[in-house]
């Protein structure tokens, strides 16, 4: 994730985040469909390639609890949200029949949808020059479009990272 933000005030400060992410899988089985009687009643073959893509856009306030600026370790409580937007593209082919005789359909899958989440959340700060510190980011989001019953819409997240000052 790439972030950038501006110190408001000596403890508060908005920071703008921008991410992606994507990844392809493929699969591909063979087996034997069985009848009730126990004996083979056919073949089938899967073949699969999943591509998912996510992209997402934060925008978080930091608000530091040490009353120090100059202190090396900062904790900071963290608020904001996130636009969240994953694609899927499955594509493949399912084949049956017997041996010999297949009969194969192909098949393609497109999927999109954006989510917007509000997020909570510590930090840690850990400043190693004037101009760089570690970050150190623990956080749980909300998901306001879509949760679901399997996590009731919270989820969780962390971050560890450089950041560069660029003021004086």
């Amino acid at each position: 994730q790439l972030t950038a933000g501006y110190q408001l005030r000596p403890r508060l400060a908005l920071e703008l985040g921008v991410a992606y992410s994507g990844r392809t899988a493929t699969n591909a089985y063979d087996g034997y469909l069985i009848d009730e009687y126990g004996t083979i009643a056919t073949e089938y073959r899967y073949r699969n390639t999943t591509t998912a893509r996510t992209s997402a856009v934060s925008a978080l306030a930091r608000y530091a609890l040490t009353r120090q600026p100059d202190h090396r370790l900062q904790l900071a409580v963290l608020g904001g949200g996130t636009l969240l937007h994953e694609s899927f593209y499955s594509r493949g082919s399912q084949s049956y029949g017997a041996a010999g005789s297949f009969q194969t359909t192909p098949y393609a899958v497109r999927d999109s949808f954006n989510n917007l989440l509000l997020m909570a959340g510590l930090g840690l700060r850990y400043r190693l020059s004037p101009r760089f510190g570690l970050n150190f980011d623990l956080a749980t989001n909300y998901n306001l479009t879509r949760p679901t019953t399997f996590n009731d819409g919270f989820s969780g997240s962390a971050a560890l990272g450089l950041r560069y000052w660029f003021g004086v």
